[in-house]
């Protein structure tokens, strides 16, 4: 697992990353994943802004079960992963296109959303029962918090977003059964 993991960031570029020690354990990277996700600049992406016509490039969903969170990671390139604080994940998955259909309509999605959630320079991970989503954003990172009962309800503001990254989840989860 760890040279694969190791491989993959160098395949997007992050060797220098390893080499910084920004991930301190291979065998479980998922705070090394997270800071990886929430320094991404549209230059690391190889966009322009004045060709990216969206503000949200990126979106991390973060949900809390117990003691584990589960990550959802998808970036406006179709780059595509899910991963869990308690070490396993599926990364690399917007290789597939039901996955990259999806991953794109939940990052075009995200803009109306933008206004609604506030600036942040701090990244915690959501409490049990939340879910915490972080928008990266040309011009910064923004979050919002919500219940992910409400959400799921359809009684937060968050909740077409929501079900929108529920959709990407489900085509990651069906890719994987036909392995």
């Amino acid at each position: 697992m760890k040279k694969i993991i190791y491989i993959i960031l160098c395949l997007f570029g992050f060797s220098s990353l390893l080499e910084a020690g920004e991930f301190n354990d291979l065998n479980n990277p998922f705070e090394g994943l997270r800071k990886l996700v929430l320094s991404l600049t549209l230059d690391k992406l190889d966009l322009d802004s004045k060709n990216y016509q969206n503000q949200v490039y990126a979106i991390l969903m973060e949900t809390r079960y117990g003691n584990e969170t589960a990550s959802l990671v998808s970036i406006a390139d179709g780059t595509t992963s899910l991963y869990f604080s308690n070490g396993g994940g599926i990364i690399g998955a917007g290789g597939h296109s039901n996955v990259e259909k999806a991953t794109l309509i939940f990052i075009t999605k995200s803009e109306k959303y933008l206004k609604l959630a506030k600036p942040t320079k701090i990244f915690p991970l959501p409490k049990k029962g939340k879910v915490k989503f972080y928008l990266i954003a040309q011009k910064g990172i923004y979050t919002y918090t919500a219940s992910e009962n409400k959400l799921g309800n359809q009684k937060d503001k968050f909740s077409e977003l929501f079900y929108a990254g529920q959709d990407v989840i489900s085509e990651i989860r069906k890719t994987e059964e036909k392995k």
